[in-house]
């Protein structure tokens, strides 16, 4: 008898999977397979009126020959892809296809699905029996993907894009927020009351730390629209700019806003989170840390939430806890600057550590320069740590820096008395 190559069963299988997800995808939606595939096997853009609209998502197609489990299916992913699928801009929809039942069901990938806190390699995803997908409806999955665009683009609608505008959104998608403004800037001298451009150009001017800028656009889409999701923009944008300014009062102005839309019933880790942060801001600490839990019950998986968390633990002296919420944020994010000089600086300062403390410190320099702008005590407590440790050249070079960029801070200033009479 002749011998000739055999097809795995394996591959059968993800045959029958992609024979079914293909049938009942609807047929003017543009789907694309990945040559190779990190986790994602298709892309799938969505259509309106046979119009690609730039919403789309991703597929994660798995087939199992059967499943025991009679209330669920479980499939098991890799922590690497997770990590990937949380990093981009659209969802991801896990369909699982079961041969024997001829079915196939789904779970979207939302951001609280697992737990990167903990030290996996590879988690347990349970999709429960009644998500089959031949009764999914997909213009539920349409409107499930414009609110994902919308909210990760901390945009309150999807806008109508036109050749008009297309240039400017296009830059402010991909992060380009100086050349979108440019564009931006010129369609509200034509459409002074388009409301998503004017967000839209509160969202770049906050992110380039232009506050005033920021507040002034949001400030005039809310006169032509009142909603939570300009309302919770412009409490962000006071946030920062009361901080920015040591203003209280556009603080307390904030937090009036956090509370009303908390009142209206509204529910996100990001309004918990920035309200936590506000409340910090106040020096309110115990209060922030309950709103920083809300938060997490919602995504644990976004590690400023941890590091602030951490930071009002480190504010009432509960260093242990402050340790543990830093060590949770690293998990996520390993190179989260601001929380490798937080746990560095607390190493140092509160369990007298100073070679880890100054390692992580100065990891958080190499990461992000960030400080340059706004935070002179990373220069101070480098400068502390090598002073500790009998090092003068090198913590009077830190002290030196910090003096350039801050020249009126006492306590760099006293430092430096300190260092040199050492």
């Amino acid at each position: 008898m002749e011998n000739y190559p055999n097809r795995h069963r394996n591959h059968e299988i993800e045959t029958l999977s992609e024979r079914f997800l293909k049938n009942l995808l609807p047929v003017s939606w543009v789907t694309n397979s990945f040559q190779i595939d990190y986790g994602t096997d298709y892309n799938c853009e969505i259509t309106t009126e046979r119009q690609v609209t730039g919403n789309n998502f991703s597929i994660q197609l798995k087939g199992k020959e059967t499943e025991q489990n009679l209330d669920s299916v479980k499939i098991i992913l890799k922590r690497t892809n997770i990590n990937r699928w949380l990093s981009r801009l659209e969802p991801t929809i896990i369909i699982v296809y079961i041969v024997d039942e001829h079915e196939a069901y789904w779970k979207w990938f939302e951001d609280n699905t697992v737990d990167l806190t903990q030290n996996n390699e590879s988690y347990t995803v349970t999709i429960p029996r009644k998500n089959k997908l031949s009764q999914l409806k997909w213009d539920l999955v349409a409107e499930y993907v414009k609110s994902i665009f919308s909210k990760r683009h901390l945009l309150y609608d999807i806008p109508q894009i036109n050749s008009g505008n297309e240039k400017g959104w296009k830059a402010f998608y991909e992060n380009k927020f100086e050349h979108a403004l440019s564009e931006f800037y010129e369609i509200i001298k034509r459409e002074p009351n388009d409301k998503s451009v004017l967000e839209a150009i509160a969202i770049a001017e906050y992110t380039l730390f232009n506050y005033q800028k920021a507040l002034v656009s949001i400030s005039n889409a809310l006169e032509i629209e009142k909603n939570n999701g300009f309302s919770l923009i412009k409490a962000s944008i006071l946030t920062e700019q009361g901080l920015a300014n040591n203003d209280e009062a556009k603080i307390e102005e904030a937090i009036k806003i956090y509370k009303k839309i908390i009142m209206d019933g509204e529910i996100s880790a990001e309004l918990f989170y920035n309200y936590g942060s506000a409340l910090t801001k106040l020096r309110d600490y115990k209060n922030s840390i309950e709103y920083f839990k809300k938060a997490l019950e919602l995504n644990p998986n976004k590690p400023e939430i941890w590091n602030n968390l951490g930071n009002s633990y480190m504010n009432i002296n509960q260093h242990q806890l402050e340790i543990l919420c830093y060590d949770k944020a690293l998990q996520i994010n390993p190179d989260l600057s601001e929380t490798l000089f937080s746990k560095g600086s607390s190493l140092f300062r509160y369990f007298g550590n100073a070679d880890e403390g100054l390692q992580l410190m100065l990891k958080s320099v190499e990461t992000n320069n960030r400080h340059e702008l706004d935070n002179p005590y990373v220069f101070f407590w480098i400068a502390e740590a090598y002073l500790a440790k009998d090092n003068l050249e090198l913590s009077i070079k830190w002290n030196n820096k910090g003096l350039i960029f801050f020249s009126t801070e006492n306590y760099l200033k006293t430092q430096k008395l300190r260092i040199h009479t050492a």
